[in-house]
């Protein structure tokens, strides 16, 4: 919302009344660059929000179960896969983001011996960074371009 407001007040301060003009075009010039340049980066912002919005709204989706089963399918098939998911450290409580993963494929996966809440992890081996990761799988926000739901 602050920027809103500092978008605003810029454009009080470019209202220009016709005694500033008479006679100097330069500056009636300079204020009409300034105005329109305002007007582009509204446009710019409102637009990119929208474009965002339809974009997620019109993405197709997925159920959870659904992808992680599709993901079986396509690491024993050797196939990779793309996601994005959220970060979470359960140990320290901190968010890092969010997490694209270009290509993967699924590792076995771990015992609840081996980690803390296994159940709910999925293990997966990044083929980019060659690296074996692991996320949680409620927090898998897309896989291969499909919006993944509850």
């Amino acid at each position: 919302m602050r920027s809103l407001f500092s978008i605003t007040s810029l454009w009080q301060k470019m209202i220009i009344t016709p005694s500033q003009t008479k006679g100097n075009c330069k500056i009636f010039k300079t204020a009409v660059a300034k105005v329109a340049t305002a007007i582009f980066y509204v446009l710019f912002i409102v637009l990119s929000m929208f474009g965002t919005c339809l974009y997620v709204c019109l993405m197709e989706s997925i159920n959870i179960y659904e992808a992680i089963k599709e993901m079986r399918r396509l690491s024993a098939a050797g196939r990779s896969f793309s996601m994005i998911h959220a970060t979470y450290n359960y140990d320290t409580g901190e968010a890092n983001g969010k997490r694209y993963v270009r290509k993967a494929r699924l590792r076995p996966q771990a015992k609840a011996d081996d980690i803390i809440h296994a159940d709910h992890k999925l293990c997966y081996y990044d083929l980019d960074a060659q690296q074996p990761r692991n996320c949680w799988q409620i927090l898998i926000l897309v896989f291969n371009g499909m919006k993944v739901i509850l």
